[in-house]
């Protein structure tokens, strides 16, 4: 139920044609192939990607399928290449499904294409049971992939953003309280919120410690 693709695009700055096709592949007993408009579909100055259905309407009367499924383009730089994922349920009035605006066509030159080529990367998944919990069902590679591409792209960002605020906060709050506070009372008071900023910097470090593994 699980596969994966790569297509690689050469010559591809030479490329006058409207819309390119890839070869077909098969995953989950479907034909698909990816179809790119070099120079945007319905949108100017963009890389417009779609996952398709092969020969969708040969298929029998009423079919659909849902399907997870990945799209890459790769970069020389793997850290800077560039995904897009998402769930589809695919049926005949809806045979295709992707983005106009996978990318700016200005990023493309910046690593996208080596010796003119351009290498684009699928990995679908078709999800035949637990459709409303379709995460489980994944092949285990493919969901260790979206965990690490998240990871890398959303969560590492947003909890590093946490640790440098953090940080500036509980040093801010240890410069106030040691400094307006002179009493015993006070004292006791003032150990007692940096005992606090330092168990809550300890649960940071479980954060921290927790996204470290997951993408090891």
């Amino acid at each position: 139920m699980y596969g994966k693709f790569t297509w690689k695009i050469e010559n591809f700055s030479e490329i006058s044609k409207r819309e390119l096709r890839s070869k077909c592949f098969e995953v989950g007993g479907y034909k698909w192939y990816i179809l790119v408009y070099p120079q945007g579909c319905d949108v100017h100055n963009h890389l417009s990607l779609f996952l398709c259905v092969a020969d969708y309407d040969k298929l029998l009367p009423g079919w659909s399928h849902f399907a997870q499924f990945t799209i890459a383009v790769v970069n020389k730089d793997p850290k800077k290449s560039k995904y897009s994922d998402t769930l589809h349920r695919f049926c005949k009035k809806e045979h295709d499904w992707g983005w106009k605006k996978f990318m700016e066509l200005g990023k493309v030159l910046d690593g996208f294409t080596v010796a003119d080529t351009l290498v684009i990367k699928a990995q679908v998944q078709v999800i035949h049971e637990k459709i409303a919990r379709p995460f489980r069902c994944l092949d285990p590679q493919y969901r260790r992939e979206l965990v690490r591409v998240y990871l890398t792209n959303v969560e590492v960002r947003f909890f590093y953003f946490v640790f440098l605020l953090f940080d500036a906060v509980a040093l801010a709050r240890m410069n106030i309280l040691s400094h307006k506070h002179s009493g015993i009372d006070n004292i006791a008071e003032t150990q007692s919120k940096q005992r606090n900023i330092f168990l809550r910097s300890e649960e940071i470090n479980s954060i921290r410690a927790f996204l470290v593994l997951s993408n090891s």
